[in-house]
């Protein structure tokens, strides 16, 4: 029987940490907290003993700098206090991208990967099944204007008189959590499993969330992903157009989109506004579902229905955090693109998959962030933070001979 020590006892947690982390990531916020405070007590343990040495991410400038602006919003904000509660629950997020940057070897990167996948395929199997036969969540369609809801925080998906058809929501009970939750994950999974059924399941159960903004990301991002990784010509994701095709091409589905489009775009001329009112600090993190509770009639009623955001991810901090912060978030966005940017020609392919395929994820969720507020959910900001570091380990692929061909493999 191994002596306990403390060596041995955060070699025991580490390989705890990546589990839950990994695990909560597609299943539970309770489990992915534990994995985050696992590998945080980890970190502290093996920065005790010497094991880990704190460098640059070469992020922090910039991090810094938003988050100075973003307190200072909060601190000028009609209420300080409550945005201040805000800030803190939210930048603990952050520590998922420096726990994956500073512990993870290629041991554990494989076995959070295959965690990781796994559970994602789980999950899309369990979702699949919610939009097929209608598990836990269920929506009724009808021809015309009037539906129901079994679900009150869910949306409809089209009008069908003769077919019933279910969001995929996951475990977290949103079509939009979900679909930004399997837009950054699918890629993942592809690049593990490849052509095998996982794949298409998840490809599959991200689809069936019907969320119009994960489907505008994916687009452009496999087209990005399949020129990289694959070595296809751009036509072979024409499948998602014609899905999206079909899906317009249904009875009264089509008169709905443009309807949610002119919504979306009246949200936005009235979040402008809003932001017209306090331009350079804003009105603080977490101020704008207050403002928008105590002015309903202002946004569309379907804006109002469900939890009430700016229908983007770019105008709500450019509202909550006034010209500074949204300037200074923009140059972190800049300065981690530039960051994430060309992998060692000498990696193995197996790891520029997983590169690629985490790159590719968190693109498709900026650009999906034109139409939907994905960092203000803590799945899914958690996920942006991890495939960060991930990204950022993978491309110091120095830390690790055994992720690199040898040299005189290299033509």
């Amino acid at each position: 029987m191994p002596k306990l020590n403390l060596k041995t006892i955060s070699d025991k947690l580490l390989g705890a940490g990546i589990f839950l982390l990994a695990a909560g990531l597609t299943f539970s916020l309770s489990i992915m907290t534990s994995g985050i405070l696992f590998l945080l007590l980890v970190l502290i343990m093996k920065v005790f003993l010497g094991e880990v040495k704190i460098r640059s991410t070469g992020l922090e400038k910039p991090l810094f700098l938003f988050f100075a602006f973003y307190f200072i919003s909060a601190f000028l904000s009609p209420d300080s206090s409550k945005s201040i509660a805000y800030i803190f629950r939210k930048f603990w997020y952050i520590l998922a991208m420096y726990e994956v940057y500073y512990l993870f070897e290629e041991r554990d990167m494989n076995r959070f990967f295959r965690t990781l996948v796994w559970s994602t395929a789980i999950l899309a199997i369990f979702s699949a099944g919610q939009a097929l036969i209608g598990l836990n969540f269920a929506l009724e369609f009808s021809v015309g204007d009037n539906f129901r809801l079994k679900a009150p925080q869910l949306f409809r998906v089209f009008e069908n008189s003769s077919l019933h058809l279910y969001h995929a929501t996951g475990l977290f009970g949103s079509p939009m959590t979900f679909g930004g939750q399997m837009l950054m994950l699918v890629f993942v999974v592809f690049a593990f499993f490849e052509k095998k059924w996982q794949s298409w399941t998840a490809s599959a159960a991200f689809l069936l969330s019907f969320s119009y903004s994960v489907w505008f990301g994916f687009t452009f991002a496999a087209s990005y992903y399949y020129h990289k990784v694959r070595k296809k010509p751009l036509k072979s994701v024409l499948g998602i157009f014609l899905f999206i095709i079909l899906v317009i091409s249904i009875p009264g589905n089509y008169s709905k989109l443009s309807n949610l489009l002119k919504d979306r775009i009246e949200s936005w001329k009235v979040s402008a506004s809003f932001h017209a009112e306090n331009p350079w600090f804003g009105v603080g993190p977490g101020g704008f579902d207050d403002f928008v509770k105590a002015n309903p009639e202002a946004f569309p009623e379907t804006f109002t229905a469900s939890t009430p955001h700016s229908e983007s991810m770019y105008l709500r901090k450019l509202v909550c955090g006034g010209v500074f912060s949204f300037v200074t978030f923009l140059y972190l966005i800049l300065v981690a693109s530039k960051r994430f940017g060309g992998v060692s020609r000498l990696m193995k392919e197996r790891w520029k998959r997983f590169y690629y395929a985490s790159c590719t994820g968190l693109g498709a969720i900026m650009l999906a962030g034109f139409f939907h507020t994905y960092l203000s959910t803590p799945v899914n900001a958690v996920l942006i933070w991890t495939l960060a570091g991930v990204i950022l380990k993978l491309k110091d692929s120095s830390w690790s001979h055994s992720m690199l061909i040898p040299s005189q493999d290299i033509d």
